[in-house]
């Protein structure tokens, strides 16, 4: 399993909170999964002392994702994703390494 590596599947998600600062996005990028809200808020508070647009999605199941941003294509979303592994080679260390471009727009993987 390797950086170009991409695992596809369908879950329905909620934004959690506040909502990100430029709206609705087409595509984001998760950096964390978490069971707990705290910490899944916790860390979103830290990304956004980084300067990201940090917000959380939900799960049915009552898991969270904490995202780093919007982008309103794919290319951009990997883009952003391939940029943040580069500045943060730390989150690679934690127990559950975790990257994730969610899109809410289809029509992107046409």
């Amino acid at each position: 399993v390797g950086l170009d590596t991409a695992y596809v599947f369908r879950e329905p998600l909620t934004l959690h909170g506040d909502a990100p600062a430029k709206g609705a996005p087409a595509a984001c990028v998760a950096v964390g999964k978490y069971k707990m809200t705290a910490n899944a808020q916790s860390d979103a508070d830290a990304l956004k002392k980084e300067g990201y647009d940090a917000f959380l999605l939900a799960t049915p199941r009552g898991e969270f994702y904490t995202c780093i941003g919007s982008a309103p294509t794919l290319s951009e979303a990997v883009k952003m994703m391939r940029e943040f592994m580069r500045k943060h080679p730390g989150r690679n260390n934690n127990f559950q390494i975790f990257f994730m471009i969610v899109c809410f727009n289809y029509s992107l993987f046409l």
